[in-house]
């Protein structure tokens, strides 16, 4: 596959991928990543949240600094399907979070 085309079809993911989450959000305003964390972490719901909306800001600064940096010395697909693996590896994750087991129960025990 010649360059041009590996780098449309990274454009294309990812272009798919977040017009796929712009679409949920839109429909939902992301009500399951609250939810799931005020349901797993309890009476520690309030430190947990806070966790969450840091660590995405955090994402937020991170990617911003590191984009230019994978584009200049590994090109664009690397830049684009690094954030497209990330976006993939943390929907897999969630597969993992289990609302039925909160973190204060075994905390506490």
């Amino acid at each position: 596959m010649s360059r041009p085309s590996r780098v449309r079809w990274a454009i294309v993911a990812l272009m798919t991928g977040f017009s796929l989450v712009s679409y949920l959000q839109r429909m939902n305003a992301e009500p399951e990543f609250w939810a799931a964390t005020i349901d797993v972490a309890g009476p520690q719901a309030g430190t947990a949240t806070g966790i969450l909306n840091m660590m995405g800001n955090l994402g937020g600064v991170v990617s911003t600094s590191l984009v230019p940096v994978l584009v200049k010395y590994f090109g664009w697909v690397a830049a684009l399907g690094s954030g497209a693996a990330l976006a993939f590896t943390a929907a897999l994750l969630w597969f993992f979070i289990r609302c039925d087991r909160p973190i204060h129960a075994s905390l506490n025990s």
